[in-house]
């Protein structure tokens, strides 16, 4: 009589059924995706300010609002421009890019001419290497498009 060695099919479904349960609760604690998603919603951030700040310039081109300080019609608000671009006010660029106050913060404190958009939950610093923001500088001149960086290092 020969003798068969190996595994039954029960016993193989049964150590796949443990390997599952254990991937499924072992493997968020190896792999954090938090940061990796913040640091896409800063790059998304720093593209919708761009558009907006295009947009704003063509309709402050229309508009003839190309000057060193104006304003355009944005549905029922306004928003200040500098040399067509929104001003660099919280209110001017969250206006501009339809941002709300719940998923963002608006820093202008730390730098002049300047507003830090970060997610909720970060604050700006002049001091730290590391941030999690988008800068917009506005414009300083005529025919020239304010600077738009975005820092992910801290996110």
């Amino acid at each position: 009589m020969k003798q068969q060695k190996g595994f039954t099919l029960i016993e193989l479904i049964i150590v796949i059924v443990i390997l599952g349960i254990l991937a499924v609760t072992a493997a968020p604690r190896f792999f954090d995706f938090s940061s990796d998603a913040r640091k896409s919603t800063v790059g998304g951030l720093k593209a919708a300010i761009q558009g907006a700040s295009q947009i704003v310039y063509a309709k402050a081109a229309l508009d003839g609002q190309l000057g060193a300080t104006g304003s355009i019609g944005s549905g029922s608000s306004a928003i200040a421009t500098v040399y067509g671009y929104p001003a660099a006010t919280a209110a001017a660029v969250q206006s501009a890019a339809s941002l709300t106050a719940t998923d963002w913060v608006f820093d202008t404190t730390t730098t002049s001419n300047t507003v830090y958009v970060l997610p909720i939950g970060y604050t700006h610093s002049n001091t730290a290497t590391e941030q999690c923001h988008v800068a917009y500088t506005q414009s300083t001149g005529a025919n020239l498009a304010p600077v738009i960086t975005s820092s992910t290092g801290g996110c």
